[in-house]
């Protein structure tokens, strides 16, 4: 009896001890999970101050206007109104005096220098102290420049004619203050005769499609043949925009075409 019940212990020791605790799960049915790392911590150091834009310096260099000679001086701003400042000026008193600009009148539908002269009375300035003078419009065929008001402008600097229907520039400009000459946009054929002692003149002949290529260089002859002190004269535009007519005679018959003011120079 003794040795059966050795026997049956031994054997239950074996038993218990081969069996796996139950609180651990088998390899093979859970995933190995991957092994949490610590979260970085950011350290006051690794903090950069950010730093202030900086301004973009262009490095596009812009165009320079065009000039014929880089030493030129600054040419004159000719006085000009424009067609809708007509419209401030009474009809019956066609000359208003400009009070922004001391000394300048702008007169509108003139038919002769009668209404020039009742135009610039009705401005109340005295003849004597305009320098700048805008005559637009004009009807009149001819003007005059040796009669009355004309004789009297004798300070004038900026003479402008323009958008009218004058055909003939005639007479003698009495104030040789004269800088600045536009005739631009009538029915030009004649220019007329200066006593200008300024350095430099600026005129502008265009739109005037009647211009006789002869007229143009009596006008251009004025500086040539002076023996005062030399006048520039420049033209407003280039000159291969002006065109004027130029006779030409032949064995049997006349004809008459348009040249480039470039070739009458």
């Amino acid at each position: 009896m003794i040795g059966v019940l050795v026997a049956l212990q031994v054997s239950l020791v074996v038993v218990v001890g081969a069996q796996l605790p139950a609180s651990q799960p088998s390899p093979s049915v859970l995933p190995a999970q991957p092994a949490v790392q610590p979260t970085a911590q950011l350290q006051p150091s690794a903090l950069q101050p950010r730093q202030p834009a900086q301004p973009i310096e262009s490095t596009t260099v812009l165009p320079t206007a065009n000039t014929t000679n880089s030493t030129a001086k600054e040419q004159p701003k000719c006085f000009y109104q424009a067609a809708t400042e007509c419209s401030n000026i009474p009809e019956y008193k066609k000359c208003l005096a400009l009070r922004s600009a001391p000394g300048s009148v702008l007169c509108c539908n003139l038919n002769s220098a009668t209404a020039l002269k009742k135009g610039l009375r009705s401005a109340n300035v005295a003849l004597k102290n305009i320098k700048q003078l805008h005559l637009r419009n004009v009807t009149a065929k001819t003007v005059d420049f040796g009669v009355e008001p004309w004789t009297e402008l004798v300070s004038l600097q900026h003479l402008a004619i323009t958008d009218g229907a004058v055909q003939i520039l005639q007479g003698r400009m009495r104030s040789p203050h004269v800088s600045c000459l536009n005739f631009s946009s009538n029915a030009l054929t004649q220019l007329p005769t200066l006593n200008v002692t300024v350095e430099h003149l600026l005129l502008d002949i265009s739109g005037n499609n009647e211009m006789f290529c002869a007229s143009i260089q009596d006008f251009m002859g004025q500086f040539r043949k002076s023996k005062k002190k030399t006048t520039e004269l420049e033209f407003a535009h280039n000159a291969n925009t002006y065109y004027c007519l130029s006779s030409q005679s032949y064995n049997w018959f006349n004809t008459t075409e348009r040249v480039s003011l470039a070739q009458v120079r």
